[in-house]
């Protein structure tokens, strides 16, 4: 029985959700593989605290026990599965491990049958380079009856994904044709923006000299107090109206150049795909059941 279903059963657990699916998880084997407290032994010590956080201590810092109750297995039993684990351990480490090419399908690629994710695995080949392949694990992971199993190489996946990506681009780059078939329109359109910018700030230039000006006549005596501080005030508005249009008019220009910019990202993607069938992990989709 697994260690939710047992804890169901002494009432420990009563939500559903955390039960899991009533399989034993390989670290939870693992973990008890290694522990000594099944010989009879109280182990103490194997975690300590450093700068606040936790971590694994080393075996010679652990404290051990002796006989402190009753033994599940034997010493010699134990001993023996550590050595074991010890040599599996090793013999992994001794393989030579070449690198894994980048997964750009990383957590995006589904099993259409039992909705789990596919596993990627690499095929070894003794001639040219391993190939790859994405499987469905559920069968060793949850059980045998659980899914009908799915393979399927990683070449033919992207190929797969090419051909669907390029029809949603070139779908993508008719929809803006659309908008862009007037380019002509759209550059006279940003021209004319662009001088009404530079014809307000020229305005707000001229109404800041102006505002100097009104100080040298107050100095001079030419305006009186009130008509001094009346009449700048009217410019100061002034100067703040054609800020607000200035930033309009901007926002205007930037709408029109991000339009142009996603136009030719598009055209870009679609025509580096069209000429080496090359997929990179920025134009994944969320994700893709097979």
């Amino acid at each position: 029985m697994a260690p939710s279903y047992y804890k169901k059963s002494q009432g420990t657990i009563s939500n559903e959700k955390l039960l899991g699916n009533g399989n034993w998880q390989t670290w939870t084997v693992k973990k008890i593989l290694r522990s000594e407290v099944y010989t009879g032994d109280l182990v103490q010590g194997q975690t300590k605290i450093i700068d606040h956080r936790q971590v694994k201590a080393a075996r010679d810092e652990w404290t051990v026990v002796r006989g402190t109750h009753e033994a599940i297995i034997s010493r010699e039993l134990f001993d023996t599965v550590q050595k074991n684990l010890d040599h599996a351990a090793a013999k992994r480490e001794q393989t030579e491990v070449r690198p894994y090419t980048p997964n750009i399908l990383r957590g995006k690629v589904f099993c259409a049958q039992c909705g789990g994710n596919l596993h990627r695995m690499r095929c070894p080949r003794k001639k040219g380079a391993d190939r790859y392949a994405f499987h469905c694990i559920s069968n060793s992971r949850v059980g045998k009856k659980d899914c009908p199993g799915v393979f399927i190489y990683e070449e033919s996946l992207l190929t797969s994904l090419a051909d669907m990506i390029q029809e949603e681009l070139n779908t993508a780059l008719g929809q803006y044709s659309l908008s862009l078939a007037q380019t002509a329109h759209l550059a006279s359109e940003r021209a004319k923006l662009q001088e009404k910018i530079a014809s307000r700030r020229r305005d707000t230039h001229r109404l800041r000299e102006s505002i100097r000006g009104l100080y040298e006549h107050l100095v001079e005596g030419i305006l009186s107090k009130d008509e001094y501080f009346s009449l700048k005030g009217s410019y100061e508005t002034k100067i703040e109206q054609l800020a607000a249009e200035i930033g309009q008019l901007e926002s205007g220009v930037a709408a029109i150049d991000r339009q142009i910019e996603e136009y030719r990202t598009l055209e870009k993607d679609a025509e580096d795909i069209r000429k080496n069938r090359e997929l990179t992990a920025e134009l994944m989709p969320g994700h893709f059941g097979h």
